[in-house]
């Protein structure tokens, strides 16, 4: 039995729970409840019937019951909050990147939210390539400082960490990455995207909410299960309907893509949001995109929110 015996369980994991087979090299996440699920099927299912389960690997027909037993085996002895992922890559992998780290130190990522950081990098290096005579980067740039604005000046409301503020601006960068293959559901094809590749640097959750704006920042609602993103917790939903909400209101305050607002920020009240687009420009297009995209904010947080135009300078000053 080798480390893809238990990547096919987890996988089979999720096909099970959302009835479609996930996309190959990808850091597939499961529950350990959907585990033990799969992992009762493959002990004490016959070889036919095993073989009639969605995602299975015929290749590894041997060795799959053994792979039940130890990963329940696994399970008694952890955290029952525990969940399992799928790694996208396995021991030759880890021996090609260690010997990549002993003589690249220099270039290597050092941490984590560094490794992030080049992922996402990356991403936009190949959207550039691709959308040469587009405004797609500059616009995504400028939407990453304007949602982590609005996220900073909104955090007595939405209590959420910095890991989750560095999730929404990985996620404001390549929220048009669909747009490479077609801008009809460019939301759904960039989830894909983000689906089909290794996101390093990213936790399970992480990579759950990065996707999860990607799908939703156009007009659909977060929701816990979809195709596409996976399943998501009570808590890992609030997340997602708060990032997505602040996402919309900064994605709407660049609608002409020309980064006509230099700053947001927002005041809250008891009973209000007031949101200012700080801009010498005429910005009605802006105001208005904005004002229509503020209905899940409206919703998360049970209050009226009201955008305003400001002069240069007197927008509340917020730094990302």
């Amino acid at each position: 039995m080798s480390s893809g015996t238990l990547t096919t369980l987890v996988n089979m994991a999720r096909a099970k729970a959302d009835g479609r087979v996930p996309p190959r090299l990808t850091s597939n996440i499961a529950t350990r409840k959907e585990i033990m699920a799969i992992a009762d099927d493959l002990i004490k299912l016959d070889t036919d019937d095993r073989q009639a389960l969605i995602g299975y690997d015929f290749t590894r027909n041997e060795f799959l019951p053994t792979a039940a037993v130890i990963a329940k085996k696994i399970m008694s002895l952890a955290s029952k909050q525990a969940t399992w992922m799928a790694s996208a890559y396995a021991l030759r992998e880890g021996i090609a990147l260690s010997i990549a780290d002993e003589h690249s130190a220099d270039s290597m990522p050092s941490s984590k939210s560094e490794t992030a950081d080049a992922t996402i990098n990356f991403l936009v290096e190949k959207m550039q390539l691709l959308t040469s005579e587009s405004p797609i980067i500059s616009h995504s740039k400028h939407i990453s400082v304007l949602s982590s604005q609005l996220f900073d000046s909104t955090k007595s409301l939405h209590k959420l960490k910095k890991s989750e503020k560095e999730v929404l601006k990985h996620a404001s960068l390549v929220h048009d990455i669909g747009e490479t293959i077609s801008h009809s559901k460019h939301d759904q094809h960039g989830t894909y995207i983000l689906s089909s590749i290794p996101l390093a640097g990213f936790t399970p959750e992480e990579a759950t909410l990065l996707k999860g704006i990607v799908r939703w920042h156009r007009n659909k609602d977060p929701k816990a299960s979809d195709k596409l993103v996976g399943t998501l917790d009570e808590a890992q939903l609030q997340k997602a309907q708060w990032l997505t909400a602040i996402f919309r209101v900064a994605d709407g305050a660049d609608s002409s893509k020309r980064q006509l607002v230099k700053s947001i920020s927002a005041s809250v009240k008891p009973d209000t949001i007031f949101i200012k687009l700080e801009s010498n420009d005429d910005i009605e297009l802006e105001i208005y995109s904005a004002r229509r995209k503020r209905v899940l904010l409206e919703n998360i947080s049970g209050r009226d929110v009201v955008i305003q135009q400001v002069p240069l300078g007197q927008g509340q000053q917020v730094r990302a």
